[in-house]
């Protein structure tokens, strides 16, 4: 009696042929889903004001991204790549499906120089190349970690200062918490370490009288005292003192 035995495959053997093609489902899959051809992205949107940063600057540091598939995009690393700008201060990026992005951008607004960093309107300080672009900002000197309390002070001067038609040029916050500006026109205003508001209120009072129609020939002014303002007139003080730029670096 012939009796033919065909030996079935053993369970171990089943197992590891369906771990096999998992594995090669799964690499077919990923490679779909990262094939740009599959899922591309059309439609790309950015919001930004282009005041500092280009539009292509933009492009530059986006256009790596655009070749990648929808799926695979990620909105992290972006991001990233664009806070290495410094004048981003602020990035959203939203993916849209089935193939569009949506890139916002704020750049950050610097409204003063603080020693070698331009200061933002945030009080944040950030390095960039051609500094010297920024040559028409007001200047801010003083202790390291202060630039915010130097802006808050210039934002409330500057207020009550413009209503006279005066700019704030320089101001300082010294060492030993006094403080002193130059105005535009080159005139050296010491407002010691308090009060500073009201010293300044009282010294608008009395410049259209006192000051408007001979300001050009003012070299400094102490507000310091509580009842009264001391003037140095150009022709009653020495060189140093004439120049009173060369007294704030």
């Amino acid at each position: 009696m012939n009796m033919d035995i065909q030996a079935k495959p053993s369970g171990n053997r089943i197992f590891v042929l369906t771990i096999f093609a998992l594995i090669l489902f799964a690499r077919l899959v990923i490679t779909i889903i990262a094939d740009p051809q599959f899922f591309p992205i059309n439609s790309l949107k950015i919001e930004a004001s282009y005041q500092y940063l280009s539009r292509e600057k933009i492009q530059e540091i986006i256009a790596p991204y655009l070749a990648q598939s929808f799926l695979v995009f990620s909105e992290r690393k972006l991001k990233n790549d664009f806070k290495k700008n410094p004048w981003v201060e602020y990035i959203e990026i939203q993916k849209v499906w089935p193939d569009h992005v949506i890139v916002q951008i704020k750049e950050r607004f610097p409204v003063a120089v603080w020693n070698n960093m331009l200061l933002s309107e945030k009080g944040e300080l950030f390095k960039v190349d051609k500094m010297d672009l920024f040559a028409d900002l007001p200047r801010f000197y003083g202790p390291q970690y202060q630039q915010t309390d130097v802006l808050h002070i210039y934002e409330k001067l500057s207020k009550l200062l413009l209503a006279q038609g005066l700019v704030i040029e320089k101001l300082r916050l010294r060492d030993n918490q006094a403080w002193e500006m130059i105005l535009n026109n080159g005139v050296l205003i010491r407002l010691g370490k308090r009060d500073m508001e009201e010293r300044i209120s009282r010294f608008c009072k009395v410049y259209p009288k006192l000051f408007a129609a001979t300001f050009d020939r003012v070299s400094s002014i102490d507000l310091r005292y509580s009842n009264g303002i001391a003037v140095n007139w150009k022709k009653d003080v020495d060189q140093i003192n004439s120049n009173p730029k060369k007294q704030m670096g």
